[in-house]
């Protein structure tokens, strides 16, 4: 636990918050299984959220959360105090990748920033560099681009000498994809190198990510992952081919489970490619993108879903595209609101 009179995680979105109770009854120290079992929380909340996107777990992961913080505050100091802590970082990660994943920028910058409080106290500072990333890549999606580049190379500078491969590689691809944002070509290509010879470092269970039994909820990587970030870099350069390229390569390498991640995937191919004059390839894109967006409950994935009308209106005359807008009709519009 924090010190008495350090900091104190923020008070959590989303749930009932209690985690900074008063005079709670004391529940007894925490136990290595406790904190075992924190991990496969966090590790099954990860998988849903690439799956099915951060709609179908929000309300419960928020609850665990404040549960375990909660416990914390009233439980006694122990041997295994810390890494429930970092636990709990972990869990208010996931949490804020759920509201941004919902588009609720102010509601996952603060879950961000406890998670960065709870690895502080927790002395994990792989956890503290992890949620300065995630801030990094929020910044990027809000078109603060000097600021995500300083957030990137802040996770770096945080990171500990003896991060995993697969951990180094998420940070750098970061850093890669805010440089090209700020205009740095060299360095978000150097970047992105390193970034690829460290995926090649890791250990094979690492480079499959959540699908691995001993895959970490937060930080494991996969080149998957990787790819589509390189497309992001390459996009961010103005090189659409090499885009196009990279989140092609990523949908071949992405788990057949991952709809959410697969149908961003596809959205982003889709108007890369519709932008090259490439309609057909576009429409197959778009058309993958629906079948995974049935899966899929997530608030990004349904503004993708949103803009397509807008896009191929120039093209309503094509068989393809009338029965891809047939498709976007109000009456048959997933049940699960993608």
């Amino acid at each position: 636990m924090p010190a008495p009179g350090g900091p104190v995680p923020a008070p959590l979105p989303g749930a009932r918050n209690t985690c900074t109770a008063r005079g709670s009854r004391r529940t007894g120290r925490p136990g290595g299984g406790q904190v075992a079992s924190v991990h496969e929380q966090a590790r099954f909340f990860a998988l849903q959220a690439d799956r099915h996107g951060g709609g179908v777990i929000r309300t419960p992961l928020a609850a665990c959360l404040s549960g375990l913080v909660r416990s914390l505050r009233s439980g006694e100091e122990g041997p295994h105090q810390r890494g429930l802590l970092a636990g709990a970082a972990r869990l208010s990660f996931l949490l804020a990748r759920v509201y941004a994943d919902e588009q609720r920028h102010g509601l996952a910058q603060r879950a961000f920033l406890t998670a960065a409080e709870l690895a502080e106290a927790a002395r994990d500072p792989e956890g503290v560099a992890l949620a300065r990333r995630a801030l990094s890549s929020q910044a990027h999606q809000l078109g603060h681009a000097r600021l995500s580049l300083a957030l990137a190379e802040a996770a770096l500078a945080a990171a500990p000498a003896d991060a995993e491969p697969s951990t180094r590689a998420f940070l750098y691809a970061g850093l890669a994809v805010a440089g090209a944002a700020s205009g740095e070509r060299r360095r978000a290509l150097e970047a992105m190198g390193r970034a690829e010879r460290q995926l090649a470092r890791a250990p094979a269970d690492l480079t499959t990510g959540l699908e691995s039994p001993s895959g970490e909820p937060v930080g494991s990587y996969q080149d998957a992952a990787l790819r589509y970030q390189a497309a992001r870099m390459r996009a961010a350069l103005g090189d659409a081919d090499g885009a196009v390229a990279e989140l092609s390569a990523s949908l071949r390498a992405r788990p057949a489970a991952e709809y959410r991640s697969r149908a961003l995937c596809r959205a982003e191919l889709a108007e890369l490619l519709l932008a090259r004059g490439r309609l057909e390839e576009a429409c197959a894109a778009w058309e993958g993108f629906l079948d995974e967006c049935a899966q899929v409950s997530s608030g990004r994935v349904r503004a993708a879903r949103e803009r397509i009308p807008g896009l191929l209106r120039p093209y309503a005359r094509d068989t393809r595209v009338r029965s891809l807008l047939a498709q976007l009709s109000p009456s048959t519009a997933p049940a699960d609101d993608c």
